[in-house]
């Protein structure tokens, strides 16, 4: 009732509710205000656990508003379809954020879609264009960086599929999408262009922690290779 009427809790002590229940449901026992927080805390913590689990079964792209109240107040509502193809719209959070920056939102949403395990977010619509001038929005420079590394993922992209594959068999081109990953990453490391040559490096030294020694290797996975008749020997130098 307090839930469903947006009551303070103070209203439990009031003569008036109290002498309702005397007459309703004489045998009911009449919490403090601070019993009756911590109940509705228990059942908040035991809602979002059910709907936690809705979520991970049915929200495969979720899109987000957000609504400013004047007084330091937002909600956010995710919106999305269901596995039985049903719009859904589910409030996640409603809490006091510290100014209506952009900055200071994107925060508070990156730390609530983390809190539900929410990581596929297709859009995100908010209410006041003025306040939402987030620093660090991608400049010129940073989508030519993008494109730049672009292919270099599309190859990484393009090997997941075909290893990944159930109809047909993966073990004879292992070794080589790995090692053309290897040969693209050298490559990058020769880059003009110096953020991508220095993303190239580090990117370096995890291949070679995994790939670098042969006698760490699966040999089998090897001797799959070798086998191909196209391979053969073209990568064993």
């Amino acid at each position: 009732m307090f839930i469903a009427m947006e009551l303070p809790f103070q209203n439990i002590k009031h003569e008036a509710l109290r002498e309702f229940l005397s007459i309703i449901a004489p045998s009911l026992t009449v919490y403090s205000r601070t019993t009756l927080a911590r109940h509705i805390l228990k059942l908040w913590d035991s809602e979002k656990a059910k709907l936690k689990k809705f979520l991970s079964r049915h929200c495969h792209r979720v899109c987000l508003t957000t609504n400013m109240w004047t007084s330091h107040y937002m909600c956010l509502t995710a919106h999305f379809i269901d596995n039985n193809w049903k719009l859904q719209k589910k409030i996640l959070n409603f809490c006091q954020v510290t100014s209506h920056s952009g900055k200071t939102m994107a925060k508070t949403v990156e730390h609530c879609l983390s809190s539900w395990g929410l990581n596929r977010v297709l859009s995100l619509t908010v209410d006041n264009a003025s306040s939402n001038d987030v620093e660090g929005v991608p400049t010129f420079g940073d989508w030519e960086f993008v494109r730049g590394i672009l292919p270099f993922l599309n190859l990484f992209y393009d090997a997941t599929m075909r290893i990944s594959g159930s109809s047909y068999v993966t073990s004879n081109m292992y070794m080589f999408e790995a090692f053309g990953i290897g040969i693209k990453i050298k490559q990058m490391c020769a880059s003009k262009d110096v953020i991508i040559s220095m993303m190239a490096e580090n990117m370096k030294k995890k291949y070679e922690k995994y790939w670098g020694n042969p006698n760490r290797l699966n040999m089998l996975l090897l001797i799959a290779l070798v086998l191909h008749p196209i391979y053969k020997l073209k990568f064993m130098h």
